[in-house]
């Protein structure tokens, strides 16, 4: 502001005249004073001195990431981290307890072939699988053979099955493949789609230095995908995840986080390959 001094970064003041409050950014060339946002007003702003800390301003949570206090609908403090095991092969997953909903922290990898409902490890690799968890058909992650429910029997590419209610799919018990609905509760959850993928993507591993934050302890990681030709495509790019949702014989949703983009992205078709991110019921 016209006759103010430097001040120290991320300090706050009013204006000399108004109730304007001000923010000093050393970040910006040259270091200057700037309207604060609402965040800011309260706890100034965001510097290397309280990084990761969070905080609640009008019922809308923050925290400080990256010079920039973010908003969150569920405080990323409150999060619960334990494990799982699956009994069917006694793998076991990480977990973590979003808002209301625990999910798996880490892509499911057990083996599902039955008929023409696969599931594959990205380029056949075994190192793959234990790292990035496997890749399945819509038909798999659906179970649609019914080794463990009947709810999504006979679901696939080309078939239109009209599933209804918790689809329990290749999950193991006690939990289940989550459908647009729940997706949807996880968005919200962590600030909408617009932002979901910078608060759910791993810390590292992402092509151009297009990593997440990992705010919530959900550690996307870029494993790919296996196009419909028999092509693996895109490790270190891609991540996509299946729901049960179903929109016709051909398409099936989606969901999927991508090194360019903070938002999370929709798909809809029922052709390739992807991951499972499994549900508690």
């Amino acid at each position: 502001m016209y006759g103010w001094e430097a001040g120290e970064d991320g300090e706050i003041k009013k204006g000399n005249v108004s109730d304007v409050v001000y923010v000093y950014d050393a970040s910006t060339s040259p270091a200057a004073w700037r309207k604060a946002s609402e965040p800011e007003k309260v706890f100034g702003g965001c510097v290397a001195r309280n990084a990761d800390s969070v905080g609640l301003v009008n019922k809308v949570w923050y925290i400080c990431k990256s010079r920039q206090w973010r908003a969150y609908d569920v405080d990323p403090s409150t999060v619960v981290k334990s494990t799982m095991t699956d009994a069917r092969d006694r793998k076991t997953y990480k977990t973590v307890t979003i808002g209301t909903q625990t999910w798996m922290a880490q892509n499911l990898n057990y083996e599902y072939n039955e008929r023409t409902a696969r599931s594959y490890c990205y380029k056949d690799k075994a190192d793959s699988c234990a790292k990035y968890g496997r890749l399945y058909t819509w038909a798999a992650a659906m179970d649609s053979a019914a080794q463990f429910s009947d709810a999504g029997k006979g679901c696939g590419c080309g078939e239109t099955c009209s599933p209804s209610g918790t689809v329990r799919g290749v999950c193991p018990e006690g939990w289940h493949l989550p459908n647009d609905t729940e997706w949807n509760t996880l968005w919200t959850a962590v600030g909408r789609t617009s932002t979901a993928g910078t608060k759910l993507k791993s810390t590292s591993g992402w092509y151009n230095n297009g990593n997440g934050e990992d705010s919530y302890g959900f550690s996307v990681q870029p494993v790919g995908y296996l196009f419909y030709d028999g092509d693996y495509l895109d490790k270190g790019n891609i991540a996509f995840f299946w729901s049960s949702s179903e929109y016709g014989s051909a398409e099936a949703s989606q969901w999927g986080f991508e090194y360019q983009y903070d938002s999370v992205r929709y798909g809809n078709t029922k052709r390739y390959w992807f991951s499972v991110r499994c549900l508690k019921d």
